[in-house]
């Protein structure tokens, strides 16, 4: 398919095609959107029903497994393509399909553009064939999406933005700081009290918002006489004057601004010169200019900060902390217990109503246990919850209650559920532009972070456009997602060295940012080049099989790293999210004594706490199960608040699974079937043991694993079976997981999921050495009795309840 998109693209970007270009264009506009793209897709015809035969003789029947849909815009269904396919059985499609792939992957990104290198992730070569594997297919899932984004480009006629192109514009219009300055703000007595419940109460307009929007840091402190207002402004010479005129924007009843500070007072009268809001109406007092003391705000310069040196490698900058001046979050999440639409909107639409209605919409969770009661086969909570924003946010009724505050809890509400539910957030960001609604740097800054994540270089150049042109100026938040979005290293350096000669990072929070995107860089660098001598390859090769290896071998030294990178960024660069990602570089690597010099150090030397992405991405890269299962009961122990989640019990499960562990894939199942977290992934292939067919050509590995079946299901199977032959309908591992649900209940188990995991791996083992010395294989029901794993349970602990006074 990618071969068939690279001719299509090579024909009609040829010199001269410009007319066929916009013919084509023209012609894809007829198609409704959901089909527009549908020539990237074939699909496979209509398979039998589940335990049933589609043929009398109980064999399949022999057909096409491709074939191309007829709402394709470049072809007719009378032309399908003709391959090697069409002759092949349902049963060999996976297998024959996945080498064509293969031998397809190296040829796919040559023929791509030369400009969108930048955006795709490369694939690299490592020792371990699965790394190697796992490299590939990002690397095609990273040139698949641009494939997308190309050909939507191509429908509306337009070319593509470069990556030079959006550094340039970044670089442009984002302002030079050169040091941090601290200024005392008095607000007259008059103006004070409209001040306090704007500044502190306000929606929109209270000093945290402020200080999110422009990176400054803004202190509350009342006046002597408890009547006139007292703040202090902290920040770069930017973001101080950017959060000055925001703050007489916003007290309506300042007429007059005295300022002291010779430079700064410079600066504002290039912003006094424009004649908009609030210079129209506030008037700028020369030095010794007497006026109104109740409606003026006085601005006096407390400390004078040094130049920063941003490039400094022992002496670190000063630095402006912002971390810890920042407010609790106004919303908290909550159990929803009813359907989302069930949740009643306010009858009278204000901009306090709104918010709220909207908070109830996003952070609302419910529980996995409601959600098939709540919602059944019907959308999805995620699905009634984007509908319902649209419907707020587009309606006539709740036009003048739009909020900002409202707006970015949407936008990140939608972001959060990933690329699928990117059109509900543009309808949404063009609706606030059509009607011209408030919006402000950080609505902007969320939308791009979207398009980053999406890969979509052309949303973003989009959308920063639109911010300049509304007079904001890119925070550093907008390079950090451009940064992001570039996948070569060398223009990742490049925009580091940007920001740094911008002197974005004064404060805290940014500065210790640009360090770990640095560290990962260098660490990735650092593994590249580095050589391990034969004796470290042989004890890598021992660790992988389980072996006792020496310890004198030499391998990556993470201790001397991370005392190199502490010296040069100071300690605070290493948090949860960049210990996950450093293991991700490392676990490639099977760099696993490196991995476990990290954790250590993370947790006596940096009081960074790991989570559950830090135990996912451990057990991702682990190569044997003694050493995986040490990996787990040393997470579980050391950080009791660490628990499983549905990423965790599928790559448990996938390994199982793939090595045949039966007892193992039933402590899997039943653990998580109990903490509602089951993947769906496994619950369809547990379900394929009862309804794939044997002579198909891709379940003969299920042969193996249904032999086990007294062993991974137990009791709970000839429960199951017997309810739904009285039903008059074949069981399905639903009704065993449903059934097994049902008889737990409240209970929970007693041992930790790491314990039972052990327990049934050794007994695995003495289960697949008694069934290697029985005649012929065959094991009594006695044996699977005796080898198979028990889970003991026992009651919820009810939470104590506290007396109220």
């Amino acid at each position: 398919m990618t071969a068939f998109v690279a001719c299509l693209r090579q024909h009609l970007l040829k010199p001269g095609r410009a007319p066929v270009l916009r013919a084509r264009a023209a012609s894809w506009q007829k198609y409704p959107p959901t089909t527009q793209y549908r020539f990237l897709q074939y699909e496979r015809p209509a398979r039998a029903a589940r335990g049933q035969h589609p043929t009398p003789g109980g064999r399949p029947q022999a057909q096409p497994i491709w074939t191309l849909r007829a709402t394709d815009p470049l072809r007719t269904a009378t032309e399908p393509p003709t391959t090697q396919l069409q002759r092949r059985t349902t049963g060999e499609r996976d297998v024959f399909e996945r080498e064509r792939r293969r031998a397809e992957r190296p040829a796919r990104l040559p023929d791509r553009q030369a400009a969108l290198r930048v955006f795709v992730r490369p694939a690299q070569e490592y020792s371990i064939k699965a790394e190697t594997r796992r490299s590939q297919r990002k690397h095609i899932n990273s040139v698949d999406a641009q494939t997308l984004h190309d050909l939507k480009k191509l429908q509306s006629g337009g070319t593509r933005q470069s990556w030079q192109e959006t550094f340039d514009l970044l670089v442009q219009n984002t302002p030079k700081s050169k040091r941090l300055l601290k200024f005392k703000v008095t607000i007259g007595k008059r103006a004070a009290v409209e001040a306090r419940n704007r500044l502190i109460d306000g929606l929109d307009t209270n000093i945290w918002q402020i200080s999110r929007r422009y990176q400054s840091v803004i202190q509350l402190e009342e006046g002597v006489d408890n009547s006139s207002l007292a703040l202090n402004i902290s920040g770069s010479d930017m973001a101080v004057r950017q959060s000055l005129l925001e703050v007489l924007r916003v007290v309506g009843e300042l007429t007059a601004l005295r300022v002291d500070h010779v430079e700064l007072r410079a600066a504002l009268m290039k912003d006094w010169e424009k004649g908009d809001d609030p210079t129209s109406r506030v008037r700028l007092l020369g030095i010794g200019e007497v006026a109104t003391e109740d409606e003026t705000l006085t601005l006096r310069e407390e400390t004078h900060a040094p130049e920063s040196q941003p490039n400094a490698v022992i002496d670190l900058p000063p630095l402006l902390d912002d971390v810890h001046f920042t407010r609790a979050p106004r919303h908290r999440h909550y159990e929803l217990h009813q359907r989302a639409d069930a949740i009643v909107p306010p009858s009278v639409w204000t901009k306090y109503s709104f918010e709220k209605y909207v908070a109830a919409l996003t952070h609302g969770e419910v529980p996995p246990q409601k959600v098939r009661e709540l919602y059944g086969a019907g959308p999805s909570h995620q699905e009634i919850v984007t509908s319902l924003l649209i419907r707020a946010f587009t309606s006539s009724e709740t036009r003048s209650a739009i909020s900002v505050s409202a707006l970015k809890l949407a936008l990140l509400y939608l972001q959060k559920l990933g690329p699928g539910f990117r059109p509900a957030n543009e309808r949404i960001y063009k609706q606030i532009e059509r009607q011209d609604l408030p919006a402000d740097a950080d609505t902007y800054t969320i939308l791009l972070v979207g398009a980053s994540k999406a890969g979509d270089i052309d949303s973003y150049t989009g959308v920063l456009k639109t911010m300049i042109r509304k007079g904001f100026k890119p925070p550093a938040r907008a390079w950090f997602a451009f940064l992001e979005m570039t996948q070569m290293r060398t223009r990742k350096l490049l925009i580091l060295r940007a920001m740094r000669r911008k002197g974005l990072g004064l404060t805290t929070s940014v500065y210790n940012e640009m360090a770990r995107h640095g560290v990962l860089l260098e660490l990735e660098s650092q593994l590249a080049g580095f050589t391990r001598t034969p004796e470290a390859e042989t004890e890598r090769n021992d660790r992988i099989l389980g072996k006792p290896v020496p310890q004198e071998a030499r391998e990556f030294q993470m201790s001397a790293f991370l005392a190199q990178q502490c010296a040069e960024n100071g300690p605070a660069w290493l948090d949860t999210w960049t210990m996950n990602k450093m293991l991700e570089l490392l676990g490639r690597a099977q760099e696993n004594s490196a991995c476990e010099q990290l954790l250590e150090a993370a947790r006596k030397e940096h009081q960074v706490k790991p989570d559950v992405v830090t135990l996912n991405t451990m057990l991702t890269h682990v190569r044997s199960i003694p050493t995986w299962l040490d990996v787990m009961e040393r997470m579980y122990e050391e950080n009791i608040w660490i628990k499983a989640d549905r990423i965790t019990y599928q790559i448990l499960f996938s390994i199982a699974w793939a090595l045949n562990k039966p007892n193992m894939m039933a402590v899997i199942w039943r653990y998580a079937t109990m903490a509602q977290l089951a993947p769906s992934k496994m619950q369809n292939r547990l379900n394929s043991l009862f309804f794939r067919e044997l002579s198909d050509f891709g379940s003969v590995r299920l042969r193996s694993r249904m032999a086990w079946s007294p062993i991974m299901f137990g009791k709970d199977l000839e429960e199951a079976a017997a309810a739904a032959a009285a039903a008059g309908k074949n069981v399905t591992f639903f009704d065993i997981a449903a059934n097994f649900q049902r008889a737990v209940g409240d209970q929970r188990p007693v041992y930790s999921l790491p314990q039972k995991l052990r327990e049934a791996y050794h007994k695995d083992a003495l289960l697949y050495k008694l069934n290697k010395e029985t005649e012929k294989g065959d094991v009594s029901e006695q044996d699977f009795s005796a080898y198979t794993v028990e889970i003991p349970l026992k009651a919820k602990p009810v939470p104590p309840t506290v007396e109220s006074q």
